[in-house]
């Protein structure tokens, strides 16, 4: 899993490298027309919907895999009969003792 995630990365490293460098070329071999935006080729719009789709997958993939850890801890807790005690509950638990 982690290599394949590894890859993944490189791959995405890659292609955004690759983007960079084309339009540096691009900017630099043109007519500098005081135009401040250049229009993307349809090939550098579709890699730029790949990436974007590839990292809301990488996103959404370690955002459910975070959510049903933290849900598997706050099972495993509940069972184990432990709480979770916040600051504000120990301050008002020593408050209440001092009374």
């Amino acid at each position: 899993m982690l290599g394949d995630l590894n890859n993944k990365l490189t791959e995405l490293s890659r292609s955004l490298v690759g983007l960079h460098v084309k339009d540096v070329l691009n900017k630099n071999t043109k007519d500098n027309n005081n135009s401040k935006l250049r229009s993307l080729s349809d090939e550098e719009k579709e890699q730029l919907r790949k990436i974007f789709n590839d990292l809301q997958d990488q996103v959404n993939s370690f955002v459910k895999q975070t959510k049903q850890e933290t849900e598997d801890t706050e099972a495993a807790d509940n069972q184990a009969g432990r709480t979770r005690t916040t600051l504000r509950d120990l301050m008002q638990k020593k408050k209440n003792q001092e009374k």
